[in-house]
């Protein structure tokens, strides 16, 4: 027999997995305002783009007033946008990730990044191949772009360079 607290603790997961799916689609959302709404929920399809950037540019802007008005996806190093990962035989069924816009940028003639994903496993439950339950499982989601240094050996100024660090605001490398 199922005790009473079992029981109202399996109301409690209903409730909130369908207070979720009226009114929120998303289980964990960026903190921003700039995201695409899906009014009608039928309109689901993964990989569908959640976010719009303004520039298509992979070269480093440079610009104060420009980027603290902007979201992170349009002022990063590593451009990207967030894309819905969707799945109805999963919960949660829709998760937002992210996708990199460059697969590299420059500062300059010397100094180069690559773009990469960085992904996280998260816990969730996915219904087995009969649909008759649901099982646990470990799922990779891409939550961010990062920048990743690209060693060179160029030459500087006159100065072989083969690594140290780099000054965002003149974009030069520092030893």
């Amino acid at each position: 027999m199922v005790s009473n607290s079992f029981t109202k603790f399996a109301q409690s997961v209903v409730r909130l997995l369908e207070y979720k799916n009226e009114t929120h689609y998303l289980s964990i959302v960026p903190a921003y305002t700039h995201m695409q709404i899906f009014s009608d929920f039928a309109k689901f399809q993964d990989d569908s783009q959640l976010t719009f950037n303004h520039f298509n540019s992979c070269e480093y802007i440079h610009n104060p007033e420009f980027m603290q008005n902007e979201p992170n996806h349009e002022r990063a190093l590593c451009k990207y946008q967030y894309r819905l990962d969707y799945d109805p035989w999963r919960i949660p069924t829709a998760l937002p990730m992210v996708k990199c816009d460059c697969k590299d940028f420059r500062f300059n003639e010397s100094v180069s990044f690559k773009c990469e994903e960085e992904f996280f496993h998260i816990r969730v439950m996915k219904f087995d191949e009969g649909c008759q339950e649901y099982k646990a499982e470990t799922y990779r989601l891409s939550l961010a772009c990062v920048p990743i240094y690209i060693t060179t050996s160029k030459s500087v100024g006159g100065e072989t360079v083969t690594g140290g660090g780099i000054d965002p605001d003149t974009a030069k490398v520092t030893k």
